[in-house]
């Protein structure tokens, strides 16, 4: 007759003992010889298994991967929600570049668990998931979709959400929408220089992306206006300077293409002022 759970429970104790020393190799075997003996073995052994191989590191044999992939599958299988389960396969799939594999766990991990994920880890799952079809599977118009329906429905407001649509929205061209969550960034943006640093990045989209001078030229002028006013001799003011220089330059260079001599000339004076100043 098969062994019962008494058998399975000792070999799970010494292939946990085994894992404990990192003697990976004979922990593994254990366990398999514990499966072999019993098909309809406990959850809880293809768990264990799972857990070992996946704790022998970027390093591991990619037999040891299959294993490790093989045993949490077999979790799931049994545990459609099981958190340990979908952890080890988000980070496995990562490991092996298995991107459609690694977009459903990701696509559980968000709709699966009872209760949910905490808001801020939502939207964690969230974003490493649009990165996957933006990124990997070339979808950045769904990428864009599912951040867009997680932030709805989320109490918590996170700046990386609105940089990634940003980024999401550039890369489809859609520069109206790159800037209207490029705009909520610089909002959510305390730090006087990094706020200046926003606002040029969006004057930079609307002159060099969208080629359109009149939000351009509005732009670059809101950067002359948060210019914050700081002791001159520290670091915080010599970027203050570079970025207020930036902003007047390209200023010049669209007055330039367009004739305005008299901008020019304006424009001139307070680079000119600035360098009296100093």
């Amino acid at each position: 007759s098969p062994p019962g759970t008494e058998s399975e429970e000792v070999l799970s104790e010494l292939a946990r003992i085994y894992g404990l020393q990192d003697r990976t190799e004979l922990a593994v075997q254990t366990l398999e010889l514990s499966l072999k003996q019993n098909p309809r073995a406990s959850v809880e052994l293809f768990r264990q298994l799972g857990r070992v191989t996946l704790a022998a590191g970027d390093g591991a044999d990619p037999a040891l991967l299959d294993k490790s992939t093989r045993a949490l599958r077999e979790v799931l299988a049994r545990v459609p929600d099981d958190m340990e389960a979908l952890t080890g396969l988000q980070k496995l799939y990562r490991r092996r570049g298995e991107w459609t594999e690694l977009q459903s766990v990701l696509d559980n991990l968000l709709h699966t668990p009872d209760p949910p994920p905490p808001p801020r880890e939502r939207l964690t799952i969230a974003l490493e998931l649009s990165e996957v079809y933006s990124e990997k599977l070339g979808d950045p118009k769904k990428a864009a979709a599912l951040i867009e329906q997680i932030q709805a429905e989320s109490p918590v407001v996170d700046m990386r959400v609105h940089r990634r649509l940003r980024i999401l929205y550039e890369e489809m061209n859609d520069f109206a929408q790159a800037a209207r969550y490029a705009e909520r960034e610089l909002l959510l943006t305390e730090d006087p220089v990094a706020r200046m640093e926003r606002a040029l990045d969006i004057a930079t989209l609307w002159r060099v992306r969208a080629h359109d001078t009149a939000r351009a030229l509005l732009a670059y002028e809101r950067v002359l206006q948060i210019v914050p006013d700081l002791p001159a001799d520290t670091a915080e003011a010599t970027s203050v300077r570079m970025l207020t220089l930036q902003a007047l330059e390209a200023m010049s260079q669209m007055f330039i293409a367009e004739g305005r001599w008299s901008d020019v000339i304006l424009v001139g004076q307070r680079r000119l002022g600035m360098a009296i100043d100093q």
